[in-house]
């Protein structure tokens, strides 16, 4: 799935793809084809939202526990290509992306 990054006046827009995590039988080659090298967590691109879409090399995602006081549980920065993948034990998240020069998004429940 992609996630598109707007210049400053506009927000992010991402597409996650959870692996493992909530549709524990969907096969990892079917996610993100030829990328994906984990088992379970969240894998995806980022990229930009104008048209036509570009990647956004150095994209930072950084997972949070959905706890009362939520505790970082990992980060992955964006290769050349705009992908990522951060490996996860099943359970609900909180996803962030960022990038120098755009808005950031926030996802919960993920």
């Amino acid at each position: 799935m992609i996630h598109r990054l707007f210049r400053t006046k506009n927000r992010i827009i991402c597409t996650l793809l959870a692996i493992g995590l909530m549709i524990p039988a969907m096969p990892v080659a079917a996610v993100a084809a030829g990328h994906t090298t984990i088992s379970q967590g969240i894998a995806g691109y980022v990229t930009t939202g104008e048209e036509p879409a570009t990647p956004v090399a150095g994209a930072t995602v950084t997972v949070w526990t959905t706890d009362a006081v939520p505790i970082e549980v990992d980060t992955a920065i964006t290769d050349a290509e705009g992908f990522y993948e951060i490996e996860l034990a099943a359970g609900t998240y909180y996803v962030q992306f960022e990038a120098e020069g755009y808005v950031s998004q926030f996802y919960d429940g993920v």
